[in-house]
Parts: structure tokens; C-alpha cells; sequence
């Protein structure tokens, strides 16, 4: 016999990468790497349940919530029922970590495309930067000072200057190939994602 709970270890490990064992047979990522993230699963599935809510993976990132931080979580979840299988971890965690530059900037492009049009308009443009700055259109976020005090902006005037700037044939659309132009110029536009 083994020591106490290795089988149960093995038995949950072999049920729970039953589902993407080619996916780690065609990327050919070894065993011992799959067991290493596996053993994080478990650590951050608190109450043992083979799945992780939003909130354990929120406290095993040191993440402090956000609409967008839930926005990135869902991205992973596929299932539908807001919670990772290890599955959806393993895939969306090495998705993320093996992105290229490009690839974190079609991420990004996703993430304000919200109904996946291929294109960003103004709304969806306002809608993660309020999601990003964690505050309403109607609060105001600052203001300038120059010789003459000038009005607060709000965030949807901030949003419409940032959509504005990307929308560089100003079709109301924001393409890919304008998003990726723009990140260029600005790559802190990536710091959220």
C-alpha cells in the first residue's frame, strides 16, 4: 500500500484529465508538468469540490475583484456554470501562458469585443473602460489643471477620447488592425489583460 490518500490523489487526478489528455498528448506537455498544475488546483479548490469558484481563483491570484477580473475568469469558463473544471483551468492557464505578443493583443481586442462582431464600437468601447476603471459614467475621475481649471471628465468622455484615437479611419468602428496599430503606440492599453 501506498501512503494515505496517494490513491485518491491518483484516482482524481486520472478522472479530472480524462477530458484533455490529447490535447496534452498533441502538445506532448509532460506528465509531470500536468501533475504540478494539477497539485495547484487542488490547493486553490478550498472546499475540495474538483472545481474552483470565482472567489478561490480570485484568492490563489492575489486578485482584487473587478467586473473585468470576471470578465478574464469566464473567458476560461466554458461550461456555463461559473466554475472551472480542471479542464478549463489547465487549458485557459496554458492558453495564457504560452500566448504571443500578438496573441495577448487579440485577447485584449476579445475582451472589448463583446459580441464578437470582429469590430469595437463606442458602446463597447465605454463599457470595459468603465469596467476597467470600476466606475459608473456619471463619476468623475479626475481633472486636468493647466492656467485654467477645465471640467471634470467622466468616464465616457475618457472612453470616447480613448475610441477616437483607436478609430483611426473614424468609421464608430474600431477593426483588429486599428486595435493592434494603436497598442503599438500605447502598449499600456495591454496592462489590464
Amino acid at each position: 500500500m501506498g501512503l494515505c490518500g496517494s490513491g485518491g490523489f491518483e484516482a482524481r487526478y486520472q478522472e479530472r484529465t480524462q477530458n484533455i489528455q490529447k490535447f496534452i498528448q498533441k502538445l506532448n506537455i509532460p506528465d509531470k508538468d500536468v501533475r504540478k498544475v494539477y497539485k495547484k488546483f487542488e490547493k486553490i479548490d478550498l472546499d475540495g469540490g474538483g472545481e474552483v469558484g470565482i472567489d478561490e481563483f480570485f484568492d490563489c491570484f492575489h486578485l482584487t475583484w473587478s467586473t473585468f477580473g470576471e470578465r478574464v475568469f469566464l473567458i476560461m469558463e466554458v461550461s456555463g456554470d461559473h466554475k472551472l473544471g480542471f479542464d478549463e483551468f489547465f487549458v485557459g492557464l496554458f492558453n495564457y501562458c504560452t500566448c504571443t505578443h500578438k496573441g495577448l493583443v487579440r485577447f485584449a481586442f476579445d475582451m472589448f469585443d463583446v459580441d464578437h462582431s470582429g469590430s469595437i464600437s463606442r458602446a463597447e468601447v465605454r463599457q470595459l473602460y468603465r469596467l476597467v476603471k470600476g466606475k459608473s459614467s456619471n463619476v468623475t475621475t479626475g481633472q486636468l489643471r493647466v492656467k485654467k481649471k477645465k471640467a471634470r471628465k467622466t468616464t465616457a468622455q475618457e472612453a470616447d477620447e480613448l475610441m477616437n484615437k483607436m478609430d483611426s479611419d473614424g468609421d464608430g468602428e474600431i477593426t483588429f488592425a486599428e486595435f493592434e496599430k494603436f497598442e503599438k503606440k500605447m502598449s499600456s492599453l495591454l496592462y489590464p489583460a
